[in-house]
């Protein structure tokens, strides 16, 4: 598994995405709900600080962000995505909830993060991001991730947890969209070490941010032979040992592993009750 991570310094060599996200599905109930979820672990963190500079890492339509500047739990927020349709749709929600002065919206132009590498936050939250991201891709985004952060500070993920061997899509293979939630559930705690320039790690939850991505299909039934990146349904599997992998090969160190469940049905329909989900600090 480590000689499968240490492949990942290349990238895909990729330079556009297929996925075909719809906006309906980021303002529904389920997607909405789990960006509250995250919200609510995020802030609840003992190292949170309303003062806070934070990256939203795949913003989508800006929820988890408006959430953060409206309650005043950040000072800055940085809402960035490589979907245009999605900040487009997040300017005008952060606009119409009165906090341009607070949130920026950024359209990204390339896939590995890079844009981000300069950027000296303290915190980074990227919400059912990873799932969507290749495999090959994954250990350059995260390690741009971290040098985006400053000194002692955390990139939180949360993410679908073994999405492979979820059944998120078995048996409902027509007109349901993808999207993500979350129940409170399992907390582990682990010793925390500080990186020798002060970070630490973690994840929260999407794509991304207190915020869930998803697909429409209609009446098309779900491809899980191509990669959800490719215009298919197939997510990359991720789970506390890929992450860990992926944070000890950036420098930083985990600090918290939270596992709670969330109820899918409405999306997904029966069997989706409790879907298993990761926030990794």
């Amino acid at each position: 598994f480590l000689l499968l991570l240490l492949s990942l310094l290349v990238m895909s060599g990729v330079t556009e995405n297929k996925w075909n996200f719809d906006i309906e599905v980021f303002n529904s109930d389920a997607a909405l709900s789990h960006t509250k979820s995250v919200y609510d672990q995020l802030t609840a963190l003992p190292f949170w600080k309303d003062s806070f500079h934070v990256l939203d890492f795949g913003c989508g339509t800006g929820s988890l962000a408006t959430l953060l500047a409206g309650s005043k739990k950040a000072e800055k927020v940085i809402a960035v995505d490589v979907e245009s349709v999605m900040v487009e749709n997040a300017v005008k929600n952060i606009a119409e909830a009165g906090l341009e002065d607070v949130i920026s919206a950024k359209h990204l132009s390339k896939l590995d993060g890079s844009e981000v590498s300069d950027l000296n936050v303290d915190c980074i939250v990227s919400v059912t991001v990873f799932g969507h991201i290749r495999i090959p891709d994954l250990a350059i985004i995260f390690s741009n991730l971290s040098k985006g952060l400053k000194q002692g500070g955390r990139l939180v993920i949360s993410e679908f947890e073994n999405v492979e061997s979820s059944n998120l899509f078995q048996g409902h293979h027509h007109g349901h969209s993808h999207g993500h939630g979350h129940s409170h559930g399992e907390h582990h705690e682990h010793e925390h070490h500080e990186h020798e320039h002060g970070h630490s790690h973690g994840h929260g939850h999407s794509h991304g941010h207190g915020h869930s991505h998803g697909h429409s299909h209609g009446n098309q039934e779900f491809n899980l032979d191509v990669h959800v990146s490719d215009g298919g349904h197939a997510h990359t599997n991720i789970n506390e040992e890929v992450l860990t992998e992926l944070a000890n090969g950036s420098g930083l160190q985990v600090e918290t592993v939270q596992k709670y469940t969330h109820d899918f049905s409405s999306k997904f329909g029966e069997g989706c009750e409790a879907i298993e989900m990761i926030l990794f600090v």
